[in-house]
Formats: structure tokens, sequence, C-alpha cells
């Protein structure tokens, strides 16, 4: 299926290419830019998706096994601040679903108890995975948040804003909230519309 992307944001100071690695910020700052010239203010309707990906914050680096890692002190903070954020902008009807690891778990929790955990998003997951869980892009709700990992999260989210997948860079704490827009110009093309309504890094929370 293929994609086609806008931008939009609705608060200052949120949108922006998260993550240290320049290429990675470099290759979503062509894409946004490419994308901010071509956009166009969104009306949700029946047949639009919200699509969150949140990727779990701050863990240690080591335990037992990789999915017994807990989060830092810091990690619990920025899991906070996000949750804060996203809190105040979910709707009731958001689907919530988590990889089973700890840290992701842990912070899911930050934000609510109603959730549900999904062997198949977990650590390594495939962008298809992600993406058959959430079903995307009709939706097995309104509104579904993925809460996982990188680099799967960064993958998805190249792969439906650019078209083809690339190991964007995710903040840890870090989301991407998209938008399926099925619009009937778009559809005779083959495209399912694609809004980039927001980024965000737990420091900008």
């Amino acid at each position: 299926m293929r994609y086609q992307a806008a931008l939009r944001s609705d608060e200052s100071g949120i949108l922006a290419c998260p993550g240290p690695r320049s290429q990675s910020r470099h290759i979503a700052a062509r894409h946004l830019q490419h994308i901010t010239a071509r956009s166009r203010a969104p009306t949700l309707g029946d047949d639009d998706m919200d699509l969150i990906l949140w990727r779990h914050a701050e863990a240690e680096d080591s335990a037992q096994s990789d999915m017994g890692r807990q989060l830092t002190s810091r990690g619990r903070k920025q899991a906070q601040a996000v949750a804060k954020w996203l809190r105040a902008r979910l709707s009731p009807d958001a689907l919530i679903l988590a990889s089973p690891a700890a840290r992701t778990v842990q912070t899911v929790e930050s934000l609510t108890d109603q959730y549900r955990t999904v062997d198949s998003i977990g650590p390594g997951a495939s962008p298809d995975a992600v993406l058959a869980a959430a079903r995307w892009p009709e939706g097995i709700a309104p509104t579904v948040v993925i809460v996982g990992h990188q680099p799967t999260l960064g993958l998805v989210a190249s792969q439906l804003v650019a078209g083809e997948a690339a190991e964007w860079t995710i903040k840890k704490g870090g989301l991407w909230w998209l938008s399926s827009r099925d619009r009937p110009e778009a559809r005779r093309d083959g495209l399912v519309q694609v809004v980039v309504r927001a980024v965000l890094s737990p420091d900008l929370a």
C-alpha cells in the first residue's frame, strides 16, 4: 500500500525530528520539508485513524534478561512527562498496545492501567507486525497507541511518512502521532494519506 504524507502540528514547539544521529535527522528533516510544502489542515472523518508510536523511556543498561530491564529514575520522569501530555489529548476510546518488556510496561503504566500487552510488538519486531497489531490504516480502534522499541518504531514512522523504511531515531520516551485520512481522491490513486500531527521529545512535554 502506498502512502501520501501531510504535516500538521496544533502546538508550536512540538514538531521536530528527534534523535542524536545526524543521518536520521537529515533524512527526517528532508522529508518533513517536502511534506510541509503540500500540507493542508486535516478534518477527521469516520474513516480516519490515529496511530501514536511511543518509545519506552530510559531503561537500565543491563538486567538478568533484556525483557526484564527496568526504567531508570530519569526514565520514570520521562514517562510521566509524556503521559501527562498524552492524558490531556487522548480520546477516551483509545486502545493502548504495549510490548511485554518490563520497560514498556512501566512506561505505559505511567499513563494508564488499561492496556494490552502484545508479544508480536516486542523487541526486534518488524514494522509490519506493528502495523498488523494496530490494523493500520483502518484501525482496530479510532486511536491506537503502540508502546514499543527502536529501531522498529522509527522504521514504522519512516515507512508511513516517507514511503520507505529507514532507521529514523525516536528518542527514549518520545513519540510520533500519525493519522490516516481516507480520501476519495487519494483512494483513486491507491494512496492512504498520512498526516503527521505531532512529534514529541520527553524534554518538550
